[in-house]
């Protein structure tokens, strides 16, 4: 009287489990949708914008709308290939020279350290008779020397 059969349990159990999937679905959906707003906020072209490690059928059909080659873009992510964008940061992260006063320090520091004729000898083998007259091109390089030195790796 009022008891559910074990049958009608086990739709009931289903039809929760189906509407559980569809709701976790359209949680997921939005939180793509999100990410693909913020990446666009941030400028990045849409081709950028449509390159998820997860890939569904929508997307899959978004990408190629965009004319991304998915095949390629696939290949690209599994080797952990960069993309163009990537491979122009990597350029414009180049380190940068050092100034005077930054190779002033450091070689004063290592001077204090009983390096003095070290650092001498460097300098001069740079065409300099002091650090002042050093070219800027050759600050990192001397760095780079002295820390060897300093590392016991001349």
């Amino acid at each position: 009287m009022g008891r559910m059969s074990d049958l009608d349990i086990s739709r009931h159990e289903l039809g929760q489990a189906g509407a559980e999937a569809e709701i976790l679905e359209e949680i997921s959906k939005a939180f793509a949708r999100l990410a693909v707003l913020r990446r666009g906020a941030e400028g990045e072209s849409s081709a950028d914008l449509l390159t998820d490690t997860y890939e569904t059928d929508e997307s899959i059909e978004a990408k190629t709308a965009a004319g991304v080659d998915v095949e390629a873009e696939v290949k690209r992510q599994r080797q952990g290939t960069p993309t163009a964008k990537a491979k122009t940061e990597k350029k414009e992260a180049k380190p940068k020279t050092p100034t005077l006063e930054e190779v002033r320090a450091e070689l004063t520091a290592y001077a204090r350290k009983g390096f003095s004729k070290d650092i001498r000898e460097i300098i001069v083998g740079f065409g300099a008779n002091r650090l002042s007259e050093l070219k800027p091109e050759h600050y990192a390089e001397v760095l780079e020397r002295m820390r060897d030195i300093a590392d016991g790796r001349h």
